[in-house]
């Protein structure tokens, strides 16, 4: 395909074709209507010299002079090329002249707002002087455009804000222009809130919870409330979040995995088992605590060597001492790659009792073809098949027992990493999940 060419396929399937200008035809259009510019600045200096009104002023102050003069110099600059874009559909007499038109993305005419704003951004382009910047941005820039063209292009259907925290930006916002606006919750604290509280047993601690769960539920509703569209990684979070606000627009669109990158590899396997995860996040620092209490002792007694890996950074002290206490815990904090880790471990944990949404870490694990053993909590969003692509459960004896059943069975390691790997390459491959995302934008911006 001829990189000169922008091409544009319309709803009716037919494909139009539009040459692109290059920085030496621009650069013509430019000169001639810069030259016509600064031919009606002496003009219109001319006129207002030789009013008398004027005179005064100017005997009195030099610096009027040039203010005015800087004023008249902006609205001519600004003004020629807003007026002759939007009178000639894009054509300003240097550019009829030299055969040029200014479109908008997807071949559409220049309005208003797009022509005022690429313009007020010429002066930026005209640094340090003669469009010197604009020009290095179109040399750099596959279509040539300078910055007024990419300002102008910065303008968007749909705003998307990631988790609740981004998304508060998009509510209520008054400098936030006419857009579709979308909220993805990869997580909702007000429900780990109520995940929390269903937990504890302290009656102080129990009271301050009730307090920010009423609080955020408050407010995420309201959030929610106000976007056009909502976000959510699984069928239970959807339901879940319906149970406090029944009004709610959700679609459930399934995190998803590069399994290009997390691929099996041909490593030794130890007698290790690991998990991986940000220890910033209390539901992680809480499944490895509880994990390392209930269920390690007793595997740690049956199986000679055996190593847990808790990988991933941030670890408070909480985990530092775990380490501390027993030399087989090994708490390795930041690593570049978590793929070694995953690809000599024989099983892969994750004990999770708070939190919310779909676990990516589990998704990389079967995707490397490393079995899993998982909480309910824990598998939320991946419909795990017990016994074939994972292992489920929540009691201490039921973990324990999956977990060595995996660490003396390498046939059923093996089967059980093969179908994991071929179940997320065709339910949770990046592929899937961006063609969902984009499917719910696209009608969005239809609407």
């Amino acid at each position: 395909m001829d990189d000169r060419c922008y091409y544009v396929e319309t709803p009716e399937v037919v494909p139009i074709s539009y040459t692109v200008a290059g920085a030496a035809s621009r650069c013509l259009a430019a000169t001639v209507d810069t030259l016509l510019i600064l031919l009606l600045q002496i003009v219109l200096g001319v006129i207002a010299l030789s009013l008398d009104t004027l005179n005064d002023v100017i005997a009195r102050a030099d610096t009027v002079v040039f203010a005015v003069w800087a004023i008249m110099a902006f609205v001519l600059l600004w003004g020629y090329y807003l007026l002759f874009e939007l009178l000639w559909s894009g054509q300003t007499p240097g550019k009829r002249l030299i055969g040029l038109r200014v479109l908008r993305e997807g071949g559409r005419p220049i309005d208003f707002s797009a022509s005022a704003v690429r313009n007020l951004v010429r002066a930026v382009d005209f640094l340090p002087f003669a469009y010197g910047l604009g020009v290095v941005v179109m040399f750099a820039d596959p279509r040539a455009r300078r910055l007024g063209d990419l300002a102008e292009h910065g303008r968007y259907d749909v705003v998307l804000g990631e988790f609740a925290y981004m998304g508060q930006h998009l509510y209520r916002n008054p400098y936030l222009p006419a857009v579709h606006t979308v909220v993805s919750v990869h997580r909702s604290p007000m429900l780990e809130v109520v995940k929390a509280l269903g937990l504890t047993r302290n009656p102080l601690k129990q009271l301050v919870l009730k307090w920010a769960a009423r609080d955020l539920r408050r407010f995420e509703t309201a959030l929610y409330r106000s976007a056009d569209r909502v976000l959510v990684l699984s069928a239970e979070e959807r339901y879940r979040l319906l149970t406090q606000a029944h009004d709610l627009r959700l679609h459930v669109v399934p995190g998803g995995v590069d399994t290009d990158f997390f691929s099996p590899r041909n490593l030794a396997r130890e007698q290790a088992i690991v998990t991986t995860g940000d220890y910033e996040d209390p539901a992680n620092t809480d499944a490895v605590l509880w994990f390392a209490r209930e269920v390690w002792p007793g595997l740690r007694r049956r199986h000679e060597g055996l190593v847990f890996y808790v990988v991933g950074p941030h670890p408070p002290e909480t985990l530092l001492a775990l380490q501390r206490r027993d030399p087989r815990i090994i708490i390795s904090g930041w690593v570049a790659d978590v793929r070694p880790y995953l690809a000599r471990a024989k099983v892969f944990v994750c004990p999770q009792r708070l939190g919310s949404g779909v676990r990516g870490k589990l998704l990389e694990a079967m995707s490397m073809e490393l079995p899993v053993v998982t909480t309910t909590m824990g598998g939320e969003g991946i419909p795990i098949q017990s016994g074939e692509t994972g292992f489920v459960a929540d009691t201490r004896e039921l973990i324990g027992q999956y977990v060595d059943l995996l660490l003396g069975d390498v046939a059923l390691r093996d089967r059980m990493g093969q179908c994991a790997r071929h179940f997320v390459a065709e339910r949770f491959s990046w592929e899937r999940s961006g063609a969902l995302l984009e499917q719910v934008l696209m009608d969005l911006r239809a609407r």
